[in-house]
């Protein structure tokens, strides 16, 4: 982009998956690293969440259980292994207008604010934007890396900050091959759920079809 930061935008169409199985999907793989690595094998280290027992709070539906309940995924998404923090947002606080979901056959919608453990920076907004096709859905994801970037162990006051905003400071901390690896790791990372998804819902998920989805 014209400031150095970076969008990136990938569609991965999802036959057989619907919105219940996502929404599964992102709290049950979070409570083992196996399920995590099954996802995108060598790239997908392990992954485990700041609170635990949310993930598998029977009180909870399933986006409560992974809403505001940061995960800490190890991985490689084509510039190095790294471990992550994904915080999880409802699509209204990330800023959708919800109302207008059921017309647009909104499935569902997977928001986060995205950084690096190791960096100690948070770096990317990311969504996910799903709706209900004929024989499944389809993903619509959406990366923008570097736009608000914020280094987490310094105050929100400190100049730093607005100084990693600058577009020379983008250049030189974001790699320069990023945005394609990104969507490489993307649209692999979710052809592979496309394709696992139906069947271990089918094996794990179905014993909680319905119970507190919404």
């Amino acid at each position: 982009m014209p400031d150095n930061s970076c969008y990136v935008a990938v569609l991965t169409r999802m036959p057989k998956v619907s919105g219940e199985m996502l929404d599964w999907w992102y709290w049950w793989h979070a409570t083992e690293n196996l399920r995590y690595k099954i996802w995108y094998p060598g790239s997908h280290l392990a992954n485990h969440a700041k609170d635990p027992k949310q993930l598998v709070d029977p009180a909870l539906s399933f986006r409560q259980r992974y809403w505001n309940n940061t995960q800490y995924p190890v991985e490689d998404v084509g510039i190095g292994v790294e471990q992550l923090s994904i915080t999880f947002l409802s699509p209204a606080d990330f800023g959708f207008d919800t109302s207008r979901f059921d017309e647009a056959r909104v499935a569902t919608v997977i928001c986060a604010r995205v950084g690096s453990v190791t960096k100690k920076l948070l770096h990317t907004d990311m969504c996910h934007f799903v709706r209900a096709t004929d024989d499944g859905v389809e993903m619509r994801s959406r990366f923008w890396i570097g736009r608000k970037a914020y280094f987490t162990m310094l105050s929100e006051e400190n100049p730093i900050q607005r100084l990693i905003n600058s577009k020379f400071l983008r250049k030189v901390m974001i790699p320069a091959d990023t945005p394609q690896e990104m969507a490489h790791h993307c649209a692999q990372e979710y052809n592979n759920l496309a394709a696992i998804l139906p069947e271990l819902y089918r094996d794990f998920g179905e014993s909680y079809r319905g119970l507190n989805y919404v």
